[in-house]
Formats: C-alpha cells, sequence, structure tokens
C-alpha cells in the first residue's frame, strides 16, 4: 500500500466548504480513505484537466468554477460523508504526458480496489450531475387494495417491471471497457440511475429492494458481455489496461488469456464483420497496414488475441460459442510449462501482456490438410478471413474442417511447414449427438531449446456428428461408436485410458 501511495494523486477537497481544493502526492497515511468516480468524459472535461502546465498551481489550489457538475456533485458528497480525498482521472492523471499516463493507468486496478467508495454516473443523460431522475412507481409502488370479507382486506404493491440488472446493463457507461474494470474492481458502488443502486461484495440494494432478498443480480463479469473486452480496436491502450486490471485482482492471466481457462482460452479466432464487403484483409498490399500486424505479433505471443490486431466495426476477437460453460471440456493437450520471456510489451509495460512461450504435450500427431489450397486463397485475401479445408487424420481418414486465420500473411510462408494441432474436444452436457474438435493453425518457425517450436496462424474447428454414422473422427481412436449419453460417457473413460498409453510429443509455442 505505501509503495502505491507514492505513485498515486489525489484531489483534496477538505472537509467542509471552506476548504481549499488542491492536488496532492506520496500521502503517508497508508489507511487513507478516498472516494473514486465513474463517468463519461464531455466536451467540458478536458477543460479543466490536469497538464503539464497547471501541476505545480494545483498543487496550491484547483479553480472549480468551471469544473463540470459531476466533479462539484462529487466533492459535495465526498465532504458530506466525511472523506477527505475524491480521484478523478482528468485531475489526478497528467494528460499531456504520455509516461505519466502510462505508470498511472498501470495503477488503475489498485485505485478501484482500495477506494473507500465509488461513484457511478451511471445515466449521464438524465443528468450532468450526480442527480437522479426517479421513476416515482419504481421506488414507491402503487398500493392497490380490495375488502375480501367484511372482515378482511388484501393489498397489492405495484412496481415497474425491471430490474437493476437489466437497468444498469442499458447504461451507456457500462458499454465502455474501462468503466467496466472500474465496477468490477470497486469494493463499494453507489450506482447513479433511475435510482440509486448499491452494490459491494456482500451484497446488493436499491430504492426499491432495500436488501438482497428478490433482488436478482449480479457484478459484471467478463463472460457476461465479452465484447466489452474485445470489439474495441485493440491498438488502444485502455483494452489492455480493462483486462489487466480485472485479471490481476481476479485471476491472473498470461498475455490475456486466463491461466485457469488456457487450453480453452487458446481457439479464439478473429471475426469480421463486414460481409459482403472488402475488410481490411482487402489492404494487404498496403505497407503501412502490413507493418501494423508485424508490430503487433513482435510484442506480443502468437497463441493471443493481443497478437492480432482488430479494427472497430470491421473485426474483433470471439471464442466458440460451445466454450461456454454448459459445454463439457475435454482437453487433447496440455499446457507444460510456461516461459516468460523478456521481449518488450507494446502496451504499458504489463507482466500479464509480456511476450510468453508455452511448451505444450500432446499424445496426437498433427492433422494433415491441403495446405497448397489454402495458401492460394490466403495470398488473393479480400472478404473474408474464413476457409475449408479438407483435412485427414493418420489413419487417412478425411473430414471437412473450418478455418478462422489470424492474419494476411507476413513474410514467407511454406505450405510444408503449416500444421494443424488439435486442442480440445467439447459436447454440451445433456446432448449426445455432436461433438466438436477445436484446434490452432501452426506454423513451424524453428527449433529452440531442443524442441519444434511454432507460431500460432488462425483456429480451426470441426464438427463431429452422430447423426451421420459414416463420418470419421479427426483423432484416430477418439471415440467409438455410440448412440446414448450413458454410451458416451463410457467412450469418453476408454478414450482417457488410450490417451495416457500414447507416447506424448511436444512442441513450443511462441
Amino acid at each position: 500500500m505505501a509503495e502505491f501511495l507514492e505513485k498515486v494523486r489525489f484531489i483534496d477537497v477538505g472537509l467542509d466548504d471552506t476548504a481549499t481544493v488542491r492536488l496532492v502526492e506520496r500521502i503517508k497515511d497508508t489507511n487513507v480513505k478516498y472516494i473514486t468516480l465513474s463517468y463519461r468524459w464531455t466536451a467540458e472535461t478536458p477543460k479543466t484537466n490536469l497538464k503539464t502546465h497547471n501541476k505545480d498551481k494545483y498543487h496550491q489550489s484547483i479553480p472549480t468554477e468551471n469544473w463540470p457538475q459531476i466533479y462539484k456533485d462529487a466533492v459535495a458528497l465526498s465532504r458530506t460523508l466525511g472523506i477527505r480525498y475524491v480521484w478523478i482521472d482528468s485531475l489526478c492523471i497528467i494528460q499531456d504526458d504520455g509516461k505519466d499516463w502510462n505508470t498511472q493507468a498501470s495503477l488503475m486496478h489498485r485505485i478501484y480496489t482500495h477506494g473507500y467508495l465509488n461513484l457511478a454516473h451511471a445515466c449521464a443523460e438524465f443528468s450532468p450531475g450526480l442527480e437522479v431522475t426517479r421513476d416515482p412507481i419504481s421506488v414507491s409502488p402503487c398500493v392497490l387494495a380490495r375488502t375480501r370479507t367484511a372482515s378482511s382486506r388484501e393489498y397489492w404493491a405495484c412496481f415497474v417491471n425491471y430490474t437493476p440488472s437489466s437497468d444498469l446493463a442499458r447504461a451507456p457507461l457500462y458499454s465502455r471497457g474501462w468503466c467496466y474494470q472500474e465496477r468490477f474492481l470497486a469494493t463499494r458502488t453507489v450506482h447513479f440511475s433511475q435510482q440509486l443502486y448499491w452494490e459491494c461484495k456482500a451484497g446488493h440494494a436499491s430504492e426499491s429492494f432495500t436488501g438482497d432478498k428478490g433482488l436478482a443480480w449480479s457484478r459484471g463479469s467478463a463472460s457476461s458481455n465479452p465484447d466489452i473486452l474485445t470489439s474495441a480496436d485493440q491498438a488502444n491502450d485502455q483494452s489492455f489496461s480493462t483486462v489487466f486490471g480485472v485479471s490481476t485482482e481476479r485471476d491472473w492471466c498470461v498475455a490475456g488469456l486466463w491461466k485457469k481457462y488456457l487450453i480453452r482460452q487458446l481457439i479464439w479466432y478473429r471475426v469480421s464483420h463486414r460481409h459482403g464487403h472488402y475488410d481490411e484483409f482487402e489492404r494487404i498490399r498496403d505497407t503501412a497496414y502490413h507493418a501494423s500486424f508485424e508490430k503487433q505479433l513482435a510484442g506480443f505471443p502468437s497463441w493471443s488475441w493481443a497478437s492480432c490486431p482488430t479494427s472497430p466495426g470491421s473485426s474483433s476477437i470471439a471464442w466458440p460459442g460451445h466454450t461456454e460453460p454448459e459445454y463439457q471440456n475435454e482437453p487433447l493437450v496440455e499446457v507444460e510449462t510456461i516461459i516468460p520471456l523478456n521481449s518488450q510489451a507494446l502496451h504499458l509495460g504489463y507482466p500479464g501482456f509480456e511476450s510468453s512461450a508455452l511448451i505444450l504435450r500432446t499424445a496426437f500427431d498433427f492433422l494433415g490438410f491441403d495446405a497448397e489450397q489454402l495458401l492460394s486463397k490466403w495470398e488473393s485475401w479480400y472478404s473474408t478471413c474464413k476457409a475449408d479445408a479438407r483435412a485427414y487424420n493418420g489413419d487417412m481418414c478425411q473430414f471437412q474442417v473450418l478455418i478462422n486465420l489470424d492474419r494476411p500473411i507476413i513474410g514467407v510462408v511454406k505450405k510444408e511447414d503449416l500444421r494443424l494441432l488439435s486442442i480440445s474436444m467439447e459436447y454440451q452436457a445433456g446432448r449426445w449427438d455432436t461433438v466438436w474438435i477445436e484446434g490452432i493453425l501452426l506454423e513451424e518457425v524453428g527449433v529452440e531449446d531442443g524442441l519444434p517450436t511454432f507460431r500460432r496462424m488462425g483456429q480451426w474447428s470441426h464438427r463431429y456428428d452422430m447423426d451421420t454414422c459414416t463420418q470419421q473422427s479427426p483423432i484416430p481412436g477418439l471415440l467409438g461408436s455410440f448412440d446414448t449419453k450413458e454410451r458416451l460417457e463410457i467412450e469418453l473413460g476408454e478414450f482417457r485410458k488410450r490417451r495416457e498409453s500414447l507416447p506424448f510429443h511436444r512442441y513450443k509455442l511462441v
């Protein structure tokens, strides 16, 4: 905590209206209480920003006459609560100093985690400040009564039919990854919306419901709205800051992927949203555009989504729908070791995003496929980043796979260097007729540490339908014939035994 307080700044607002508002640094009190603010910038915000030229002046006194109303309200609430310090990004980060911005952004997860209270301006369209425009019937129900008998009456309380979760889900504030992080990490938050909502680790409340009972909603999570974290342009530092902050405080990650679910997360893929139109792959011959892919790939491991640039409205990163919790996962590889490398990260120097290598162990050989046909499509890519390919296993059983490519071809790619590696098998609990085989497209780049070394070039999938009994499995001996859920479980048990008896191959993925 002491090291953190050495780096972060606060606004000292005092405890009453007569106090001078000023910028402070290096607070010594490790038990300091402060309030944070979650809000969206407006045209008024930059007018009072902390900058290099006014930093010394702000240490003496900060003029508040031209402050946005939300800042004034935050100060008033802080004084009312007897909390002397407030953290506001535009006033605590030097906005024209990139080095300071990087330093402070890397502390963002700690700023919100250690804050005493977070004030969230959830519905800015209703008010420029921390005011609440209430729907009366939502906070003060209409009470209806009727007489049942001469000695008894029946009462009904009628509320508007919406919940805090639906109200806040629609709030523009929480469509931004930056604010998602703030809500997720804050110890306790008051949301200023169509009514006041309280959210903390111990429970939830609102003006409609003053306790947990009857209040079916939960704190935001990455799985509930993954587009918040993956649809933004990944050249934007805020995307990396958000993922780093959440992963640091909740579960450690490596290169933007959760370690706990690393095998599943390896099968991310790039999605094009401009069907029927030329997307950014059309610009494959654009030197500057091509260089952006090389730069991104140089700073992050190829197996991380962070190595694959996207464009807002054109492309994003996604995971197969059958990696959701209702699907059962059977890993086909094992992550033996995560090797940290010393390559300099492109964005903010976060440990979670430093380039790393994986040592993978698998009992299964690479799948063969028509790499020459894939390359011919890849080299003339225009309107899509997908390709069908005919693949085959060691028994020469043929099947169709769908390949999602990560990027245009960088440098020279030889067909003999391309491989299909099986990563996992997915099937839905309660269903036994469909199994998905997922994997990644690899390019061999040499030998490191005595191991064949590869970089990721794409993702592939194959749907294995038991309704079509003539279909062959991509993995020799993967599953026998089955026609019931119980038979599937038996076959999975036999498959695990066979896998353990096979020799393992080891590969390095960079």
